[in-house]
């Protein structure tokens, strides 16, 4: 039985592919698929795989659009850049196995003044007129 490592790293905690974190799958290279490696996958959550791949001499993240193709490989390794979707375990639908009870609140009252440009009140008093003031510009006394 072969063993094959997958070399990965993980944007969203500050990685970026200079190094690389690894782990193992019980198989050849050549039998590696997308499924294997998310089932495999050693952190907790949902996430997205781009495989590191050249095309015509230019490095680039291939997205496989099934977990049923073949990981890619490049320079004879899988590297792969995991883009984290959620912290939620995969296969729960985002949903948390307590049940969830929406109650409706009213909206809090405002306990003091709000400084909300679109607070708009008609009952409110207009500014008080302003004193002349000298203007040194148009000689206004």
């Amino acid at each position: 039985m072969s063993f094959t490592m997958i070399y990965y790293f993980v944007p969203e905690d500050n990685e970026n592919g200079d190094e690389f974190n690894a782990f193992g799958i019980n198989k050849a290279i050549t039998e590696i698929k997308v499924s294997d490696i998310r089932k495999d996958f050693p952190l907790v959550g949902k996430y997205h795989f781009r495989f590191k791949n050249m095309i015509n001499k230019a490095i680039v993240w291939m997205d496989l659009n099934s977990d049923d193709c073949a990981a890619l490989m490049f320079q004879n390794k899988i590297i792969v850049k995991a883009t984290r979707i959620t912290w939620e375990k995969e296969g729960n639908g985002g949903q948390n196995n307590a049940q969830v009870r929406q109650v409706e609140v009213p909206p809090p009252q405002p306990t003091q003044a709000s400084f909300n440009l679109f607070d708009f009140n008609p009952q409110s008093k207009p500014a008080p007129p302003k004193e002349h003031t000298f203007d040194l510009l148009f000689q206004d006394f």
